[in-house]
């Protein structure tokens, strides 16, 4: 009977010793999966690092983009800042003629009926020396404005006719300007006795065309265009044509104009 007591304490102290072994190795299997599940976490952790990385990139991109954007507001700055170039000034007229402004009214023709329906206009005027006149109009609306001068010029700088045999007189218009040949008067005219003067200094200025008189010329602008003429000569903007009459030793007898 003890023998039997003595086996059944002897197995119940060998159960509780397998009972606390396998408490152990569950622990221990806890905190190696405690460890695995860390270094797994870390791993993880690791892998997300290249996100992180991206979200550096992002900031890198940002951070060109406003460079970037830096840089062209800067170039736009100075291309603003940079001066714009001069246009260079006419140096014979300097695009714009002095003198005081008459009342065009005075200057234009009167016109038929006929003319009027087709928006023609024009204006006239003599020189103080009584030797030239210029008439300055349109032919109709649409028409592109002209100035032509009647010239008597000296002999050794009348202009020879054209091809077709007609005068060729001082012209010009914004986009041309020369010796042209016309059959008879461009546009209206006053009676020869009629003709208003347009005295030293002062300047008709109509339909986008200027025209002064001065003692030893005559000159009118248009746009970039402009002509200057007396009785000794002609001279253009284009500086096709150009002529300056030869001193002969005359007496003079008055203005050129």
């Amino acid at each position: 009977m003890a023998l039997i007591r003595t086996k059944q304490a002897l197995v119940g102290v060998l159960g509780i010793g397998a009972l606390a072994l396998a408490s152990c190795a569950v622990a221990d299997d806890s905190e190696g999966e405690t460890e695995e599940n860390g270094a797994a976490q870390e791993e993880t952790d690791g892998q997300d690092a290249p996100d992180g990385g991206s979200g550096d990139d992002d900031g890198a991109d940002t951070s060109e983009d406003g460079a970037d954007d830096g840089a062209e507001d800067a170039a736009d700055d100075g291309a603003e800042e940079e001066p714009e170039e001069d246009q260079a000034a006419d140096e014979h007229l300097d695009g714009e003629l002095s003198g005081d402004r008459v009342d065009p009214d005075a200057f234009e023709v009167p016109l038929d009926e006929q003319s009027q329906a087709i928006g023609a206009r024009a204006w006239q005027f003599e020189t103080p020396s009584g030797r030239h006149t210029c008439s300055l109009g349109r032919s109709g609306q649409a028409a592109t404005p002209a100035a032509v001068c009647y010239m008597s010029f000296d002999e050794d700088v009348q202009p020879e006719p054209d091809d077709q045999g007609r005068e060729r007189h001082p012209s010009l218009l914004e986009s041309d300007v020369g010796l042209y040949g016309y059959e008879g008067p461009v546009y209206p005219q006053f009676e020869s006795s009629e003709v208003p003067t347009l005295n030293y200094g002062e300047v008709l200025e109509v339909e986008g065309l200027a025209c002064t008189v001065g003692e030893d010329a005559i000159t009118c602008i248009a746009g970039d265009n402009w002509m200057q003429v007396s009785r000794s000569g002609y001279e253009f903007s284009d500086d096709s044509e150009e002529s300056d009459g030869e001193d002969t030793g005359a007496e003079d007898d008055g203005a050129d104009a």
